[in-house]
């Protein structure tokens, strides 16, 4: 039927919605104390510049035509202030804005500057004079940048042209080229592709949300009825390619495989209302280096890795064992370590809404005072 490309409104719908995505669930693996502070907003909220990238590679390749350009300001600037001077004009910048409908020079805001300086503790030993004027030379460039790209992202030259490299990569390499070529689906009778599909659902009683990159969905050539959808999610990484299982371990991303799937069904029965069955293809992602561009793969969840993403993985340590066997050993060793699912993550999600968020569920079931062994705390 068609190319469907989601509006930038629905995108930004898609973030404003309160509902439960797989990336704020995950938080949960961090610890309670963590996802409270997430939830609070007062974790650093800053991305590192390897997600910068993917998500610039992502809006270019699955976006609106021009987007990238609405979203990102490319910088100039040849020397950066270092963090914590950055940090300083970062909040010089944001109390202007929040306050004045026209912004001045750097050096208007010299009350605001020692403010700010004063704010991260910065060479609180230098006369005042001393501190203003270092800072001002410092940060009136990159002041003058936050201006230039009010509201956008910003990347270096040097992120600029790795991105551009990226995406060429992905749109000309013989494994990838046909998912992002958008000519081969705009006129395709039988195949629908969805680039950046906002999927809203509700399981296990708590409403959910889902972007997925893109949605293959293939056509009866004769009686138009959806056979098979395939989705697909785009990820960029530092290293070589082939070594993906170690992004996927560390960022959780079969948690998000399954996850996705469960609301590509749901989009698929009640969205586009098929009644009929089709075939759900494994989850795939289509994955380029930052560091090492040039060899993009394409990976395939295997069902014992969806599985784990859904229902997670029970621990096993030594003491399991001799419960088997009735031996003398080292007790608590871990063999194999518990590895949640969304499930269970749902579950826990679900528990502390119910409970108002007041403390850890480990502390509440053991009023406190709690086993502690090698492996951790024992709620056995």
């Amino acid at each position: 039927m068609a190319l469907i490309v989601s509006k930038q409104k629905e995108i930004d719908e898609y973030f404003a919605s309160e509902r439960l995505s797989q990336s704020t669930l995950k938080k949960l693996l961090e610890g309670f104390s963590k996802f409270v502070a997430f939830q609070q907003k007062e974790d650093d909220g800053k991305e590192n510049q390897s997600f910068i990238i993917g998500s610039a590679v992502d809006c270019i390749l699955t976006g609106e035509e021009g987007e990238f350009e609405n979203q990102y300001y490319v910088s100039n600037l040849e020397k950066k202030p270092s963090d914590v001077e950055m940090a300083i004009v970062d909040y010089v910048f944001q109390s202007v804005v929040a306050t004045e409908e026209k912004i001045n020079d750097f050096v208007s805001y010299q009350k605001l500057i020692l403010e700010a300086a004063d704010f991260h503790k910065w060479q609180l030993r230098w006369k005042t004079e001393t501190r203003i004027s270092k800072l001002i030379d410092a940060g009136s460039e990159y002041f003058q940048e936050l201006i230039n790209s009010l509201g956008k992202t910003i990347i270096t030259t040097e992120d600029d042209h790795k991105i551009s490299q990226i995406v060429f990569n992905l749109r000309n390499h013989h494994r990838t080229k046909e998912l992002f070529d958008r000519s081969l689906y705009e006129n395709n009778p039988h195949v629908d592709i969805y680039y950046q599909l906002p999927i809203y659902f509700t399981m296990n009683g708590i409403e959910c949300k889902s972007l997925l990159d893109m949605l293959l969905v293939f056509r009866n050539p004769d009686t138009n009825k959806i056979e098979s959808v395939q989705p697909v999610d785009l990820k960029t990484m530092q290293g070589d390619t082939i070594n993906f299982l170690l992004s996927v371990k560390k960022w959780r991303y079969d948690i998000q495989a399954a996850f996705y799937t469960e609301a590509i069904k749901n989009y698929i029965y009640n969205t586009l209302g098929v009644e009929h069955n089709f075939v759900l293809h494994p989850f795939k992602f289509v994955v380029e280096s930052t560091s090492n561009p040039g060899q993009p793969l394409v990976f395939t969840m295997t069902e014992e890795l969806m599985n784990i993403g859904k229902y997670g993985r029970s621990g096993i340590t030594v003491r399991d064992i001799i419960k088997l066997i009735s031996s003398d050993f080292y007790r608590g060793t871990p063999i194999v370590r518990e590895i949640k699912g969304f499930l269970s993550l749902l579950e826990e999600y679900k528990y502390y809404s119910e409970n108002e968020w007041k403390e850890d569920k480990r502390i509440t079931e053991g009023n406190g005072v709690l086993k502690l062994d090698w492996d951790g705390i024992n709620l056995e």
